[in-house]
């Protein structure tokens, strides 16, 4: 069975309606996914580039990325496809425009990771964030994971160490207390 039948397997809807460009895990990956990242992407093609060089990829090996083009117009399916081919562990899904939502979902159905991570194409992440996201799922048992984020502008320096802050109350809360405080409007977090 070939990488892009095994994906079709796993998730059927996208053979029907996507083009879906994988590398064969089973190959790359001694130990299960453990963590997926969707990124949708709509005519972005060189944020889109800096977003996944931010990922240190090579030094998490159980970290998938799917980057999910939403009927761009330019030339981000080729560099999605580009990105794919150079990387094993990213692969490409490309869908008829359908919006943020959409295209979101579209790489959801896909994901294999006992986690997802929803990351826009013009978000920076730090560089130790997939291996220190991978090493606290091992770790926790709560239903999710929130972090701080740091907004910057184009040229502008990013602070790595107040922008990655974990909050340790967060991790003792349970998924409803956590959702709660949201709602309630005591806290605002990147989940």
């Amino acid at each position: 069975m070939t990488g892009i039948e095994s994906l079709l397997r796993q998730c059927p809807y996208t053979a029907r309606l996507y083009t879906v460009r994988r590398a064969d895990c089973s190959i790359m990956c001694s130990e299960p996914i453990a963590l997926s990242v969707v990124v949708p992407v709509y005519n972005n093609p060189t944020l889109l580039r800096v977003c996944l060089e931010s990922m240190n990829l090579r030094s998490t090996r159980n970290v998938e990325v799917i980057v999910v083009d939403d009927g761009s117009t330019d030339m981000t399916p080729e560099v999605c496809d580009s990105l794919a081919s150079d990387n094993e562990q990213v692969s490409t899904v490309h869908q008829p425009n359908g919006g943020l939502s959409s295209a979101r979902n579209a790489g959801l159905r896909c994901a294999v990771g006992e986690w997802v991570w929803f990351v826009d194409s013009d978000d920076v992440v730090s560089p130790d964030s997939l291996s220190a996201l991978t090493s606290m799922s091992k770790s926790c048992s709560n239903d999710l994971i929130a972090f701080d984020v740091k907004a910057f502008s184009e040229g502008s320096e990013i602070d790595w160490q107040s922008s990655a802050r974990w909050d340790e109350d967060v991790s003792r809360r349970s998924s409803e207390a956590f959702i709660d405080s949201i709602l309630r409007g005591e806290r605002q977090h990147y989940v």
